[in-house]
């Protein structure tokens, strides 16, 4: 029997007797190699997440449902009408940022004109959220880029929002160092 790995074995009959030899061939033909099936589950953590965190009691919550209320409008109409003690502010680039406050607190050199001056989407020095979209952070203050326009989540797309007004009500998992200003967490469908 002559075997590898990666190869079909062979197995060859033969008869030597006494002194006899014998000189043979062998081909091995590669094998083809079939795994056995695998089936992959896995539970969505971000709806998971969302009821847990939900269940701290700090933050607003929107489900499906209440987003499907306000079908056919825009992100911040939706958080207009479910949240108080935020403002809504027109990106000169299009679209809409969420802040919280007005001034970003925390400069040791004092306020800075604008964000966005690296991008030219130059916006005024608030306290931007900072937002998660399916558990990944995609937006933290940092005083260079500009705020993102939460408008281009469609609401028909959305599951679930989350939102933070401070880092104290932010749960760890999303405390980052722009959690100062609070946190916007979009959990989109799947």
């Amino acid at each position: 029997m002559v075997r590898r790995f990666g190869y079909e074995p062979v197995t060859l009959e033969a008869d030597i007797t006494g002194s006899d030899t014998l000189d043979a061939d062998v081909v091995l033909a590669r094998a083809a190699n079939t795994l056995d099936s695998v089936i992959v589950t896995a539970r969505r953590p971000g709806l998971a997440d969302f009821e847990a965190n939900r269940q701290l009691g700090f933050g607003t919550f929107l489900p499906r449902e209440d987003i499907e209320r306000h079908a056919g409008s825009v992100l911040h109409t939706l958080l207009r009408a479910k949240l108080n003690g935020f403002s809504y502010r027109e990106r000169p680039c299009g679209g809409m940022a969420l802040a919280s406050g007005t001034v970003s607190p925390g400069r040791l050199d004092g306020p800075a004109p604008s964000v966005g001056v690296a991008t030219g989407c130059r916006m005024p020095d608030l306290c931007y959220v900072q937002l998660y979209v399916d558990g990944i952070r995609v937006f933290g203050t940092n005083h260079v880029s500009e705020p993102p326009n939460i408008d281009e989540y469609r609401l028909e797309d959305l599951e679930t929002v989350e939102v933070y007004g401070s880092s104290a009500a932010t749960p760890a998992r999303y405390n980052a160092a722009g959690a100062v200003c609070g946190t916007l967490v979009l959990w989109r469908r799947q």
